[in-house]
């Protein structure tokens, strides 16, 4: 499990449906793999970092909805993980 990270992890990858169609699969796999940080719910300080990583979360869950097989054998190895 990784540790906290700051939010622009999250904030520096561009919008899924942004993305040229090319790069969608890998930027992702980046996505979700910056979903893999574990942050404290306990302490206020995170709340940013909190809420990047919901929107991130928010995001991969309608790519998943609106895009057919958008999962190949290397993604689901980054889905469990994940």
């Amino acid at each position: 499990t990784k540790s906290q990270e700051p939010s622009a992890g999250f904030a520096a990858l561009p919008k899924l449906r942004e993305a040229p169609p090319a790069e969608r699969t890998e930027l992702f796999k980046r996505k979700m793999e910056a979903c893999t940080v574990v942050l404290d719910f306990t302490n206020d300080s995170t709340q940013r970092e909190r809420e990047a990583k919901r929107q991130t979360l928010l995001e991969i869950v309608e790519y998943v909805n609106n895009t057919r097989n958008c999962f190949n054998e290397s993604l689901m190895v980054d889905v469990v993980n994940m």
